[in-house]
């Protein structure tokens, strides 16, 4: 990292908060009123804590490949994935109710009776409805049978082709009206 990071980083966050403001001004326009908060203040914030990571990032004097590294794993806790393999071991698993237990390095994953054959991840599918940002799980359609050792941390995102309110999560799949964004 050098000066020139530092310039740019302070240039895009620049840009991102020019975008924040004139969001806020047109909710004013449409509300007369601002939103609380502004999207211009959760940008500053955001501004500071990423320049106060750039700072401490710059300090460690990265090359490029441990700069890498360090942001592969970085990114990889601060989203509660886990950096090496569920192995489906005793040692991993939790009670949680009657026969069920969940798995302590990634809890959307549970068994039954202590059988690592029954083991599923809750959300291994999720959905979202045309020009929607809003992600959906089903309890029946989101869940996923695994196997161990499990490796694949990604959902597979669906965005589906009707509002779920006009046809079914079922009937999309089964129509195949959807299209896989991952």
């Amino acid at each position: 990292m050098s000066k020139a990071s530092e310039e740019f980083f302070k240039r895009e966050l620049h840009l991102l908060e020019n975008e924040a403001e004139k969001a806020d001004n047109d909710y004013y326009k449409e509300h007369n009123e601002y939103p609380n908060p502004t999207a211009l203040s959760l940008q500053k914030k955001v501004t500071h804590n990423v320049m106060q990571l750039h700072s401490l990032f710059d300090g460690q004097q990265h090359d490029n490949m441990s700069a890498s590294y360090t942001i592969e794993v970085f990114d990889k806790l601060v989203h509660f994935t886990p950096l090496t393999p569920l192995t489906g071991n005793d040692g991993e698993w939790k009670p949680l109710k009657d026969n069920i237990e969940y798995n302590i390095r990634f809890p959307t994953v549970t068994r039954t009776d202590k059988d690592n054959s029954t083991a599923i991840i809750h959300d291994g599918i999720i959905f979202c409805e045309p020009d929607s940002t809003d992600f959906i799980t089903d309890e029946t359609y989101s869940v996923v049978k695994i196997e161990f050792p499990f490796v694949k941390f990604e959902r597979k995102l669906i965005q589906l082709n009707h509002k779920i309110k006009d046809k079914s999560i079922s009937e999309q799949l089964e129509t195949h009206d959807y299209k896989e964004l991952n």
